[in-house]
């Protein structure tokens, strides 16, 4: 029995690497350092049949996922294959070979769950998926149209994944209830809570533009700008603040990609005197520069609305930093003990703790 890891999503992703994207990096750089024999696979949507690549081929990706957003084209990988046949890759694996999928599965570019299953009836492959949550199908205007791929999906993998690993037991209450209701059958299931492991950094490589935030007292909340993250609780304290006449406010940022509803905040916080100069987005953070904010800031934020995990307040418990997050869902299941918390749509009471 081989046991393969599926790096499709760290392949075909855009840098830097965040959220899932994130995960599955991490975990298939973690299994290869724990064995010699895990072996590394990506499918060719184009082509489609699964490929093998070898260990040089993550290190590559890696760091082209440790890179800022302003790296462009494309990154060509080596695949190890025999032959050219487009079989769907099957001619990879072996009978009763175990397959870890944990990235954006979902998407047909990254394989899908119906030629997954049909891998598993040719050839008995063992499937081991990831459930990071189920938002599209319980908040379906947080994500519009997302639910029409993802919900097929999801009914899919309860049906067909050997075992489904869940990153929080938040996420693995949603999905087994909401099997249930669907009359599925119960999929195994275990709890993988998310840690984190961030690289060093190094000064040199810091973006000029973190480089100046750094000489400044400032807060940092660290996530995709969009309406789910709730940065506009953040942005409201602050101008709750502003209004009380409190000064010498340090310099909230914002750093994360942008998301549904995140360029409106960005533009909401250009146009207006009492957030403009005190509010940054600072969007396509390097590792690096991430890593700088981590160690640099008096503390984070984390307002979300629904997390599967929330990894970030890991990120900032790492470095040694209080995390103020919201009382929503997960959260303060990934702080344990160790945060301060604040109802997600309470103004006042993020003004009154960020104050405090």
């Amino acid at each position: 029995m081989t046991v393969w890891i599926d790096v499709t999503t760290s392949a075909s992703s855009h840098p830097p690497a965040t959220g899932i994207t994130r995960v599955e990096l991490t975990l298939a750089q973690a299994l290869c350092k724990a064995s010699p024999d895990i072996q590394i696979c990506l499918y060719e949507s184009q082509l489609g049949r699964f490929s093998a690549i070898a260990r040089t081929e993550l290190e590559r990706i890696g760091e082209f996922q440790r890179s800022s957003s302003a790296a462009k084209g494309l990154m060509e990988l080596e695949i190890q294959r025999r032959d050219m046949r487009a079989a769907g890759g099957i001619e990879i694996f072996r009978r009763g070979d175990v397959l870890i999928a944990c990235g954006l599965n979902w998407l047909p570019q990254m394989v899908n769950m119906p030629r997954l299953s049909a891998m598993q009836s040719l050839i008995g492959l063992r499937l081991i998926t990831m459930c990071y949550d189920i938002i599209p199908i319980k908040f379906t205007h947080i994500v519009p149209g997302m639910d029409v791929v993802f919900a097929p999906y999801m009914r899919e993998m309860v049906r067909h994944a050997d075992h489904v690993l869940c990153i929080s037991r938040c996420t693995r209450r949603d999905l087994l209830r909401w099997s249930q209701s669907l009359g599925e059958r119960i999929v195994e299931t275990s709890i993988v809570p998310l840690g984190c492991e961030l690289p060093t950094s190094s000064r040199e490589n810091v973006s000029a533009r973190v480089t100046r935030i750094l000489s400044q007292r400032f807060l940092l909340c660290v996530s995709t700008i969009e309406n789910r993250k709730n940065q506009q609780t953040l942005c409201r304290a602050y101008t709750r603040l502003v209004d009380w006449g409190v000064t010498n406010l340090p310099l909230l940022v914002l750093a994360g990609g942008v998301g549904h509803g995140g360029q409106d905040l960005i533009n909401e916080i250009a146009g207006d005197h009492r957030l403009a100069g005190r509010v940054v987005a600072v969007v396509g953070c390097s590792d690096d520069d991430l890593v700088a904010l981590y160690a640099a800031c008096m503390f984070t934020l984390y307002p979300s609305t629904y997390e599967g995990w929330g990894l970030p307040v890991s990120e900032a418990l790492s470095y040694g930093k209080l995390c103020l997050c919201s009382t929503q869902r997960s959260p303060p299941e990934a702080a344990q003990q160790f945060a301060e918390h604040a109802d997600a749509w309470n103004v006042d009471e993020w003004a009154n703790k960020v104050y405090r």
